[in-house]
């Protein structure tokens, strides 16, 4: 019986370099490497879904730079929950202090947030798009040209979590999702009920009861797993039912 969000971290893409003729017309050489995504007038990187590749959990992250809701922290523990982060991971803090000074992320200070962490990539001999792409949440998939994994894991702990980028990342996610920072595991089990990913049957008291046997997704295999993560994530944005399980 599966309860938790799953966490995948595989990634397979694959760009074509253009070659013959495109390269004297002044197209990228076959040694050199892809360009990286450009942003458009607003500051907004897109990617495109077909080149990065998935995993199967419909976390796939396609637009940077792009929020526009504000944060706030002052409901429930999100702002401790910061504070902890600052002290348990040692960050450097000067930046994530500024932001949260007035209990909230606006969409503003979270894309120059996201635009920190994708300049550090940079700064790390990576393009977006061609050697990492990132999760909604914030989680990092690193798989371009040689990479080993423990580059990788330096990478993702010098670019997305000593920078901040990681900590405000979770308490903006979670603060959109959950203003009121309630418990969300009724809701849940009512949006897997809404979209069939659970038997709509089972009750929530059921759900809880570990002796009651039911079946939940386990794998991207399943075709209810895009569905299942978007509930577990998100459930008071993706049920359709206007309470929760009883």
């Amino acid at each position: 019986m599966q309860k938790k969000t799953m966490k995948l971290a595989v990634a397979v893409a694959t760009l074509p370099l253009l070659l013959g003729m495109l390269v004297a017309c002044g197209s990228p050489k076959a040694n050199e490497s892809p360009a990286a995504p450009v942003p458009d007038v607003n500051g907004v990187i897109t990617l495109d879904k077909s080149t990065i590749g998935t995993d199967g959990d419909g976390r796939e992250k396609t637009k940077y730079m792009a929020y526009t809701e504000t944060a706030d922290l002052s409901k429930g523990d999100y702002f401790k929950q910061v504070q902890d982060d600052i002290a348990e991971k040692k960050l450097h803090s000067d930046f994530v202090n500024q932001v949260i000074a007035d209990k909230k992320i606006t969409g503003a200070e979270m894309n120059q947030a996201e635009r920190r962490a994708l300049d550090c990539a940079s700064q790390q001999g990576l393009t977006l798009g061609v050697d990492y792409w990132l999760k909604n949440g914030g989680e990092w998939n690193i798989y371009g040209r040689d990479i080993s994994s423990y580059r990788a894991m330096d990478i993702m702990v010098t670019c997305g979590s000593n920078n901040g980028y990681e900590t405000l990342m979770k308490a903006y996610t979670q603060a959109i999702a959950n203003p009121d920072d309630i418990d969300l595991e009724p809701y849940r089990v009512q949006c897997y009920k809404d979209l069939n990913v659970l038997d709509p049957k089972v009750t929530y008291r059921q759900f809880e009861d570990t002796n009651v046997r039911f079946t939940m997704p386990t794998s991207y295999k399943d075709p209810r797993w895009q569905d299942y993560n978007h509930c577990t994530d998100d459930p008071l944005h993706t049920m359709t039912s206007k309470t929760p399980a009883q």
